[in-house]
């Protein structure tokens, strides 16, 4: 199906998810969001929309593009991204991200009293650092004690892995507004969630009539942008797998190679062991044999027996026997 074609946008995109949550005509949408994520400790009613676009003070210096960028009537500094796939650098970028917020409120002769700042990052994975949960917060501690140092500087991640499968599963307003984020794209004006009227503030934002025809073009743009990336994911992961395959094979057959000759070393060893003792005992039982005919051939002499008689009664000949 084309994108164009549903009736509601996929919001994972980053058309479809700057156009519900960026944009002033759709700022209530994101005040409702910010509530649901902070559950009364703090109370939106404002949002100010900046640039995307910060500059850095020096002009060779790098500059931040955010997804979204706001400011509360309060004072509070928000920026909220979709990051849909995970890269070596994200985590340091966001920290870049959310540090370049705190830099852009100095000005000459102040006190170093900040706003807040909160980055709020949906991800579409899991994050590698973190055990697998809906949110993890970040923010500066004491590690011993794990006493906070200021909650004015705030990381917030909210993994779409682990929203609830099913929305009956859904018990509060921000699971419910999760599960709209990552699955309004499959459902259409039948749906009983459309119907119910709960939230037809996100499915009018969201539904793709509304869109004016450029605004469908760059939809279209992003949507197929984002299963092109989906798709060179999956085949990195598809040959990251092969690769590991290959090479356990060829580790495998190395070390059955190196066991293969320590186990025909040490076999070599005990075969020559067991040699060994079995032709020493054989020797020993011989020189024993041979040491006896001779002593016996002695005592024969003693007795006065004929040489010829001891000859043939010991199988040793006359000059042996001259000798003994």
């Amino acid at each position: 199906m084309e994108p164009n074609d549903a009736v509601f946008m996929d919001l994972r995109t980053d058309f479809g998810f700057k156009y519900l949550f960026g944009t002033p005509k759709h700022a209530h949408v994101l005040m409702r969001f910010l509530n649901a994520l902070f559950e009364g400790k703090m109370v939106v009613t404002e949002v100010n929309f900046h640039d995307k676009e910060m500059l850095p003070p020096d002009p060779q210096g790098k500059r931040t593009i955010y997804d979204i960028y706001c400011t509360t009537s309060e004072g509070h500094h928000f920026i909220i991204e979709m990051q849909k796939a995970d890269t070596p650098d994200f985590g340091h970028r966001v920290i870049f991200y959310t540090s370049a917020a705190i830099v852009a409120q100095g000005r000459r002769g102040m006190t170093y009293a900040i706003n807040p700042v909160y980055s709020i990052i949906l991800t579409d994975f899991d994050l590698k650092w973190f055990s697998k949960r809906l949110i993890h917060e970040v923010l500066f501690m004491e590690r011993s004690s794990g006493e906070v140092y200021t909650e004015d500087v705030k990381m917030m991640f909210i993994s779409l892995r682990q929203v609830k499968k099913e929305w009956s599963e859904c018990s509060t307003e921000l699971e419910r507004l999760l599960y709209l984020i990552k699955n309004i794209h499959t459902m259409d004006k039948n749906s009983e969630l459309y119907r119910s009227g709960d939230y037809s503030d996100v499915f009018d934002a969201a539904e793709v009539v509304h869109l004016a025809e450029e605004e469908r073009v760059e939809y279209s743009k992003s949507y197929w942008k984002m299963k092109d990336d989906e798709a060179a994911l999956e085949y990195a992961k598809e040959q990251a797998i092969a690769e590991g395959r290959a090479e356990g094979r060829a580790e495998g057959r190395a070390e059955g190679r190196a066991e293969g000759r320590a186990e025909g070393r040490a076999e070599g060893r005990a075969e020559g062991r067991a040699e060994g003792r079995a032709e020493g005992r054989a020797e020993g039982r011989a020189e024993g044999r041979a040491e006896g005919i001779i002593q016996t051939a002695i005592n024969l002499l003693k007795a006065g027996v004929p040489k010829e008689l001891i000859c043939k009664s010991t199988g040793l000949t006359p000059e042996q026997l001259s000798l003994g």
